[in-house]
């Protein structure tokens, strides 16, 4: 059973959900540079530059906004977690994070209620070097666990002083609700972080026989390379990765938990996509869809 949630009201300093200034906050300000990576010239307007100034300004509006939002608003729903359970073997662990682009995963004992902690890709990485023999459970690092109602800039406060990373969601009977992360809440202010997986080659990873899951910026000729010369020319004229084909089929961008089909045999089922696109994606080859005369 998880720890008693945090909710926000033991902070000493002010909970910034009541914070009304149009200037952002120091300590925020510098949490957004440290993980952007930004110079103070580039978050800063200085000599009127106006680039700085207008993202001064998003950034502002941003904020705003977030004072009356929640955990529950912003949180990654229970069905979107992905999660290792305990004594998951060395090997299914590797191809979990390689069909995956998250740095850190929660880990569990027989059920995802039961949360022990997270573990961090690099210490796997390290472990599998200097150790003789794996252990898992070694590797897990502590988690913290709120509830729906926080609101988010207290959160972010918090996670900043702990210097915690990532957050689990319960709901009123101790149960996992989502999860949260440092960078899912900063994305609320700043827009879309790449994180530095996100920015390696997209990979096609196959799961089992005739199934595969993939980053939806899979350059269709990578895609064929794995699948074979399936796809028409004209589809191929209309987009060059495979989310872009996706949204060519659809005719739309669809919306997670939809499956697009090929005439060639491949279903697509969407795993992950905002209003903008489509961002992973499960394969499945399925029988071919008979052309019409």
């Amino acid at each position: 059973m998880p720890p008693a949630p945090t909710d926000g009201g033991n902070e000493t300093t002010e909970p910034p959900s009541r914070q009304r200034s149009l200037r952002l906050p120091a300590w925020l300000m510098g949490l957004v540079k440290s993980h952007l990576n930004l110079r103070d010239q580039e978050i800063v307007p200085t000599n009127g530059n106006s680039n700085s100034e207008q993202q001064q300004a998003i950034m502002r509006q941003n904020i705003m906004e977030l004072h009356d939002r929640h955990v529950s608003d912003v949180m990654r729903p229970r069905a979107d977690i992905v999660a290792v359970e305990l004594n998951t073997p060395l090997a299914e662990l590797l191809k979990i994070i390689v069909a995956n682009p998250y740095s850190r995963l929660p880990v569990y004992r027989e059920e995802l209620d039961d949360i022990l902690g997270i573990i961090h890709i690099k210490d796997i990485l390290d472990s599998m070097v200097n150790e003789a023999k794996f252990d898992l459970g070694r590797l897990i690092r502590a988690t913290k666990f709120v509830v729906p109602s926080m609101p988010v800039l207290d959160l972010l406060l918090q996670m900043r002083q702990t210097r915690m990373q990532m957050a689990m969601v319960i709901d009123e009977y101790g149960g996992i609700d989502g999860l949260v992360t440092i960078e899912d809440l900063l994305e609320q202010i700043v827009g879309d972080i790449e994180d530095e997986r996100d920015l390696a080659a997209p990979q096609m990873m196959e799961l089992s026989q005739g199934v595969w899951i993939s980053d939806a910026r899979l350059s269709l000729r990578d895609f064929e390379k794995t699948v074979g010369s399936v796809l028409q020319e004209e589809e191929q004229e209309e987009s060059d990765t495979l989310g872009g084909l996706i949204v060519y089929l659809a005719d739309r961008v669809p919306r997670r938990g939809e499956t697009i089909t090929h005439d060639a045999g491949f279903a697509f089922d969407i795993l992950e996509a905002d209003n903008r696109r489509v961002k992973r994606v499960r394969i499945r080859k399925v029988e071919p869809q008979p052309t019409g005369e």
